[in-house]
């Protein structure tokens, strides 16, 4: 029986540890697209899930490559998203851990720093330019009132989506330094 689930996740771990209490549930994830969630219940197997975020698009030679690697060794590409794909492997057959030890993690999460830092980056200058230009309009009082108006809200509701960009980007940032100090710690 096929289940469709629309759920919108920021962070890759929780959305991973979701899937994964899903599959103990007894419900199979075979396709995602953004926001929405294809499960099967027919196989009664248990998986364990992992979620990348590829170097570039998942149809690109280098990112076709490395998804046939993992598959020669019995990992399971479900689907994927722009750069983001959706992993599985068996329950049965241990572990399964794409980054094994904390430099490693911390590599991947330095490029997951980046995919939040730049859409923040450019949300941020936007919004602080249509805020600048609504007040120049303000201030030239040319009789444009509504234009001033759309560009002030425009302005501070793109800046409110960069400022979340940044409070993903920082909670990563939090991510790395705890393990950076478990790395000194286990010195």
């Amino acid at each position: 029986m096929k289940h469709i689930i629309r759920k919108i996740f920021f962070d890759y771990e929780k959305e991973e540890k979701w899937l994964n209490k899903m599959s103990q549930k007894g419900y199979t994830l075979v396709k995602y697209t953004w926001c929405r969630y294809e499960f099967t219940t027919e196989d009664p197997e248990t998986y364990i899930y992992r979620i990348e975020l590829l170097d570039s698009l998942a149809t690109s030679p280098e990112s076709m490559d490395y998804l046939t690697f993992l598959e020669d060794n019995g990992i399971q590409v479900i689907s994927s998203y722009l750069r983001w794909v959706y992993l599985r492997k068996n329950a049965t057959d241990g572990p399964f851990d794409l980054y094994t030890n904390n430099e490693s993690k911390i590599a991947y999460l330095k490029k997951i720093q980046l995919f939040w830092t730049l859409p923040a980056i450019a949300e941020l200058l936007i919004g602080f330019s249509n805020i600048m230009i609504s007040i120049s309009l303000w201030a030239s009082d040319i009789g444009i009132r509504s234009i001033m108006s759309m560009n002030l809200y425009i302005g501070l509701l793109v800046m409110l989506l960069g400022t979340f960009f940044l409070y993903q980007r920082h909670k990563i940032t939090s991510h790395i330094e705890r393990l950076k100090n478990d790395m000194i710690i286990s010195d």
